[in-house]
């Protein structure tokens, strides 16, 4: 499905990920950093830009069975407030049906976690009304694959996709700030001063995941950024690059392409720098206030902690452990 095209028809961006408990090892769990990154991404063009909903929810936590305690509910307040996300909170009842119990729930009201979502919506509202979150900075912009997508059967367009959200999630937690938008949305990019301009934003860089087949409108797309020396990076398995019709596209010399047995990070770095540089075991994100910069840390897993050395536009913040998110108004350089 093309989000993208439905982005003007809504109010805002929104964007509904479950099993969050999995967080707890990230690696299982690289499609809730990727909810986020796709709900930021989708809120820059439309009714009530910057306006993101966002629905973080489990299944197995915070009961005597669960490894996993309530107290997980915290660090998903603090993810939403990392994307400057609004949490779209609801509540269900028993989810069976007549005739069979569908081992999910219990819901409203039984489940012993519901008193913790008193306290985790007062933090989110907080965290809503009291902060100027500005807009949120992204200078990398990655090619949501849907052509691919339509070319392959069900199989392939699972695995496809998980390696999509793996790398999305990978480039996040290697201080990465990207933007996913699908070909719908290219047609109005410009290229000005060595930079994509899309929907008020700059890029830096283009990444084209998974670009077996592509439209005209990234194949010109491609050639235009390459030509005016901006990185261009694709990837492509099988048969190479293809147009709609079936041609084979021409690919610029300049574009660096990602191998079937590469890593597409390890690729990546060596092309692109990262946004900003991470302490370890943290996620960060960079909003641009009128004034100058946001900077928000939170831990990369729940009950974790951080430390390090953050940089940034000239800034370099030494930070020391903490569980807690990190968060500091700096002005721009020349102030």
């Amino acid at each position: 499905m093309d989000l993208w095209n439905l982005r003007p028809y809504q109010t805002a961006s929104f964007t509904d990920i479950g099993e969050c408990e999995k967080l707890v090892e990230p690696d299982k769990g690289p499609d809730v950093v990727y909810s986020l990154v796709l709900a930021r991404s989708l809120s820059r063009k439309g009714p009530n830009r910057g306006l993101i909903y966002s629905n973080l929810w489990g299944i197995d936590f915070g009961r005597e069975q669960d490894s996993v305690p309530v107290e997980i509910l915290d660090y998903w307040a603090d993810l939403l407030g990392l994307f400057g996300a609004r949490w779209l909170a609801h509540a269900y009842g028993w989810p069976g049906t007549r005739f069979k119990d569908l081992n999910f729930g219990p819901g409203y009201p039984d489940h012993p976690t519901w008193e913790r979502f008193k306290s985790v919506n007062a933090q989110i509202n907080k965290s809503n009304s009291d902060l100027n979150y500005g807009e949120q900075v992204a200078d990398v912009l990655v090619v949501y694959p849907l052509e691919s997508f339509y070319a392959v059967g069900r199989d392939d367009h699972r695995e496809m996709t998980w390696e999509f959200v793996r790398l999305i999630d990978r480039l996040t937690r290697s201080g990465y700030q990207v933007d996913v938008v699908s070909s719908s949305w290219l047609a109005d990019a410009k290229i000005e001063d060595e930079s994509v301009i899309l929907n008020g934003c700059e890029y830096n860089s283009i990444i084209l995941p998974h670009c077996n087949v592509i439209s005209d409108i990234v194949y010109k797309l491609i050639n235009e950024t390459a030509n005016a020396g901006i990185p261009v990076i694709a990837g492509a398995h099988g048969d190479g690059i293809r147009h709609m019709s079936g041609m084979p596209a021409v690919m610029p010399q300049s574009a660096v392409i990602i191998g079937r047995d590469d890593d597409p990070m390890e690729v990546i770095g060596q092309t692109i720098e990262p946004t900003f540089i991470l302490p370890d075991s943290a996620l960060g994100n960079v909003f641009r206030t009128s004034s100058g910069y946001r900077i928000h840390l939170i831990p990369d897993r729940p009950f974790g902690k951080f430390s390090g050395i953050f940089e940034y536009a000239g800034y370099k913040l030494d930070i020391k452990s903490r569980t807690t998110p990190y968060i500091i108004e700096l002005p721009f350089e020349d102030e």
